[in-house]
């Protein structure tokens, strides 16, 4: 099982969403998602999200997580982002 975890602490009103990504390497550049996950609700508090997902036994690939945030500012609407920000690559062995 290959896990990667994100964490926001907000303290601003409105909604916010945070979502934490899985990604592996697949070539030329290109990184799929393997996992997602996904938390959506008031921006007060301490968030955590967790993506996992259990690859093949003797899978030899690279992997690095991804998080994006986004939080409601006004009552219109409007969602303001951020990019999304990404973890270090890591080549990682799956074992039984």
């Amino acid at each position: 099982m290959i896990k990667t975890s994100a964490s926001l602490v907000c303290n601003q009103k409105g909604d916010i969403r945070l979502r934490g990504y899985l990604l592996q390497y697949r070539a030329l550049g290109i990184w799929v998602a393997k996992a997602a996950e996904e938390y959506s609700g008031p921006g007060a508090s301490a968030t955590v999200v967790t993506a996992e997902w259990k690859c093949s036994v003797g899978d030899n690939q690279l992997y690095r997580g991804r998080v994006t945030t986004r939080q409601l500012k006004n009552s219109n609407g409007t969602w303001f982002a951020s990019g999304p920000v990404e973890g270090p690559e890591q080549r990682l062995t799956c074992r039984a």
